[in-house]
């Protein structure tokens, strides 16, 4: 269950986002336009990255509680690697969302973040949470007539309208036709198909629509749970509908389907972390991971996983903050 906040503390909750989202100085600014999205270096982290705000992410977890510690997991991971603990974190102290929440609402809430922070939010599900990730983009992708309410995150209520105003424009706007920057799914499918909250997406778990820039879909090998045809197939990869950049990746086999997210242990070693802010995709549409020593070692086990989604999430953390900076100095120039 929710833990919401009472109206004072959700105030003051809300006028410390805002504050985040203005805190850049001209200077902060500029070393952050300057900044290539496509390589964002571990020195790029401790400097002009440095203190700044970033996306909202939403961790979506799987559907027994067992998995969750993993999400949170890659949580940890990601705040040590330099994301702001902040832009995780959710106001009852949790660090995900539950495959069984609704889907309205986590998409009322993304809308909500939108509009106070100025980013649009990122998605990264596990299990059940790929599919939850698929139908909120789904939902965005409605057309402006589908009344899509705001959520309030830190009060956990619906609110009565479904437009925001654009923090980019100063427009209103509809919550329907949102689109995001990134967001993935990783060992959805399978069995899972099969239980009841995962009906409406028998057909479409693999259509992904323009609510998204860019989506990667991960997949392995004998998984019976998050697997179709136990992960082997062109009936795991994903496929743009229509604007969406979708990449698909093989993971090894051997990977246990609930460990994926486990990834704090790749902190332990500088070394690891340099190879993981190195790292850059191919332009490969699919990718396997051949299973040998690296994929397989306790240490370095979910590295290529997590390298791969820290690629898009601090290449988007940057462009959404080259995007904001943008669209600001504009705005001031036609105001004045």
């Amino acid at each position: 269950e929710r833990t919401s906040l009472d109206p004072a503390q959700a105030s003051e909750a809300e006028s410390a986002t805002r504050q985040r989202a203005l805190s850049l100085t001209r200077e902060k600014e500029d070393r952050i336009l300057a900044l290539n999205p496509n390589r964002v270096t571990g020195g790029d982290l401790r400097g002009a990255l440095a203190g700044v705000p970033a996306p909202r992410l939403i961790l979506i977890h799987g559907g027994i509680a067992t998995v969750i510690p993993k999400m949170v997991s890659f949580s940890q991971f990601l705040t040590g690697m330099g994301y702001p603990a902040a832009s995780i974190r959710n106001a009852d102290g949790t660090y995900t969302f539950s495959c069984y929440e609704s889907s309205d609402k986590i998409a009322g809430a993304i809308a909500w973040y939108y509009e106070k922070e100025g980013l649009r939010p990122m998605m990264v599900g596990h299990s059940q949470g790929g599919f939850q990730a698929v139908k909120i983009l789904r939902l965005l992708a409605s057309p402006s007539s589908r009344k899509l309410h705001v959520w309030n995150p830190l009060t956990w209520t619906e609110e009565s309208r479904s437009e925001i105003t654009d923090p980019l424009t100063g427009r209103a706007r509809p919550v329907a036709g949102l689109q995001l920057p990134y967001a993935t799914s990783v060992a959805a499918g399978g069995l899972t198909r099969m239980l009841p909250n995962q009906w409406d997406m028998t057909f479409t778990l693999r259509q992904i629509p323009n609510s998204v820039q860019d989506f990667t879909g991960f997949y392995k090998g004998r998984d019976l749970l998050g697997g179709d045809f136990l992960g082997y197939g062109s009936s795991n990869q994903f496929k743009s509908t229509g604007s969406a950049r979708v990449r698909n990746i093989e993971l090894p086999a051997a990977w246990k389907h609930r460990e994926i997210p486990d990834t704090k242990h790749l902190l332990r070693n500088q070394a690891t972390i340099d190879r993981i802010n190195a790292y850059a995709p191919g332009n490969k549409a699919l990718e396997v991971v051949e299973p040998n020593a690296d994929t397989l070692n306790p240490d370095t086990i979910h590295l290529f996983w997590a390298e791969d989604v820290w690629y898009s999430i601090k290449k988007h953390w940057v462009l959404e903050l080259q995007r904001l900076i943008r669209a600001r100095r504009t705005l001031h120039r036609d105001v004045r």
